[in-house]
């Protein structure tokens, strides 16, 4: 792999990283919930999409 194609992806990476962690603090800020639910809900949702995932992946394969 070049040299600037690797610097470009971890740019690339790294800024997606920023971004996300923007929007998660702006979501975070602005809904009015206790900071154990947040906590819960996190990842109660990544269970769901993961499970999600795997279960399409799993239909697409009959």
């Amino acid at each position: 792999m070049p040299v600037t194609r690797f610097i470009f992806t971890l740019i690339a990476v790294l800024f997606a990283a920023a971004i996300t962690l923007w929007l998660g603090a702006l979501v975070a800020a602005s809904v009015q919930m206790p900071g154990l639910t947040l906590m819960v809900m996190v990842p109660i949702a990544l269970t769901a999409f993961l499970g999600l995932r795997v279960a399409l992946r799993h239909n697409r394969r009959d």
